[in-house]
């Protein structure tokens, strides 16, 4: 036991300092969960060995087939998750009826670095084809002094975009809710049933889009990149959102 305790003081000690150095990000916690219970196994095979007890060896096994199960769903996953983002990249769906814009978070009135390169990407979109109608999704969050939709129309206005072509959600915290009230506002101006592009970050494509098909939308998914980094610390929390989206 003395053993398990000093591997665990250690692991605690390193983990401390690397977030101190990097911060708490999801995949810093995602690699501390990974690295703890590989430990947990090999301590528990350990404490087999020394004492004979047969309830270490279950528990190592109990935690090694889960963990086993774990990695392959999340490697699944992921590998999709990877296929839809690089697809989503260009379109090939023909020219959009309608286009949805999901926020991304400000720091108090200016855009988040995410959500400048899904309003980038937008506004591509919207400058090739003309008199097409966007809707920006966004509520206002903590540490938002505005509603996202606000400073995304805003955005929009400063590219070009004429200002009757923009319709506002001003209320989503969420992604169905981005999309439950963007097909509302779409519905109203007769275009739910027409071909509907979701622009939002490249990662969050695939969970967009299965959303967007739950709501019956007739939609195609076009991405924005983002920093390797960031795409990498949200393609892990992607997983987690995409399980979550599943169950329920």
């Amino acid at each position: 036991m003395k053993k398990l305790i000093s591997y665990e003081l250690l692991f605690i000690f390193f983990f401390v300092i690397f977030t101190l150095i990097i911060g708490l990000t999801f995949g810093v916690m995602f690699i501390a969960c990974i690295v703890q219970t590989v430990i947990l196994i090999f301590l528990f095979h350990i404490a087999y060995k020394n004492t004979g007890k047969t309830r270490f060896k279950a528990i190592s096994r109990i935690i090694g087939g889960m963990f086993l199960l774990f990695i392959i769903s999340f490697g699944i996953i992921e590998c999709v998750l990877i296929k839809t983002a690089i697809q989503s990249h260009h379109i090939k769906n023909g020219a959009p009826d309608a286009v949805i814009i999901l926020g991304a978070g400000l720091n108090g009135r200016d855009l988040s670095n995410t959500l400048r390169e899904r309003l980038e990407k937008g506004s591509k979109l919207l400058t090739v084809n003309e008199n097409v109608p966007v809707v920006v999704s966004g509520g206002q969050g903590p540490g938002e002094a505005i509603p996202e939709a606000e400073a995304m129309g805003a955005y929009l206005k400063a590219q070009g975009i004429q200002e009757d072509r923009i319709l506002y959600d001003k209320t989503s915290t969420t992604t169905y809710e981005n999309l439950l009230n963007s097909r509302a506002i779409l519905k109203k101006e007769g275009l739910h049933k027409k071909n509907v592009f979701i622009v939002t970050s490249d990662y969050h494509i695939y969970r967009a889009k299965k959303i967007g098909e739950e709501l019956e939308l007739n939609c195609f998914g076009l991405g924005s990149e983002s920093p390797l980094y960031i795409t990498a610390n949200y393609m892990i929390r992607e997983y987690f959102a995409v399980v979550n989206m599943m169950l329920k």
